[in-house]
């Protein structure tokens, strides 16, 4: 089984990263300089995006759901010397997500982790823009939604916003899906071992691509892998939901 495989499933069993990779965040402190910051928001933006990307039709009224994610980039960017430098090769994000359905086609959703000394709140709304009934499969459903969080470590600190769109085909059992996202984070220094770096801050923008299936063999249960492209750099994501 390769490192990438174990790393998104041991993400979302345990929900913290296998001990035997460096986190991704353990190393800012001795690695950033003014230039690498912008990359590195760029780096943990998108991952973070990805984990928050759902592409399933608004629960309704009155369903909830509660997932497990955990989502993987292969490889830093080329600029992001803070990951390369702490000798950090894939990463990922685990993630746990609460979605409560509202009227209208709306969902609010709920997410955080604590992960290699950092953690993450935020939450938004995901709206059905068209759901065709069952008799039309070959129509996909339709959904937006728009996210928003802080990230709070002792060496940087970092606000993310995200706005996704999605197509998934409601076929019986295999659910086909393709998506688009978008990221904006902005990174804050807090504690730097370089002098004159505490306080800069930096915002990176950037795009992600997913394509993938959800399984829904059993009832109430859906299993997801998805595969995902941040800024370029491929990557994955494996979900595991219970929703009613």
């Amino acid at each position: 089984m390769s490192n990438q495989l174990r790393l998104l499933i041991l993400s979302i069993v345990f929900l913290v990263p296998f001990s035997s990779w460096a986190g991704p965040f353990n190393q800012f402190s001795s690695q950033i300089q003014s230039q690498a910051l912008k990359p590195f928001a760029l780096d943990i933006g998108g991952v973070l995006g990805g984990a928050e990307f759902d592409p399933t039709p608004p629960t309704g009224f009155p369903g909830a759901s509660v997932s497990m994610v955990g989502v993987m980039q292969t490889a830093p960017n080329s600029n992001d010397t803070v990951l390369k430098g702490g000798s950090v090769k894939e990463f990922g994000l685990p993630m746990l997500q609460a979605t409560l359905g509202l009227p209208f086609h709306l969902d609010v959703v709920a997410h955080g982790f604590t992960y290699d000394g950092a953690t993450v709140l935020g939450g938004g709304l995901r709206y059905g823009l068209f759901t065709p009934s069952r008799l039309l499969l070959f129509l996909p459903a339709v959904e937006v939604s728009a996210m928003g969080d802080v990230i709070n470590d002792s060496a940087f600190s970092m606000t993310h916003l995200s706005a996704d769109a999605s197509a998934i085909w409601r076929l019986p059992i295999l659910q086909p899906f393709v998506g688009v996202g978008f990221d904006d984070t902005k990174a804050t220094i807090n504690t730097a071992q370089l002098a004159g770096l505490d306080g800069l801050s930096a915002t990176a923008t950037g795009s992600r691509l997913a394509a993938g299936v959800d399984f829904t063999a059993i009832p109430f249960l859906t299993l997801r892998a998805a595969y995902m492209v941040f800024h370029g750099i491929s990557g994955g994501e494996i979900t595991a939901g219970i929703g009613f």
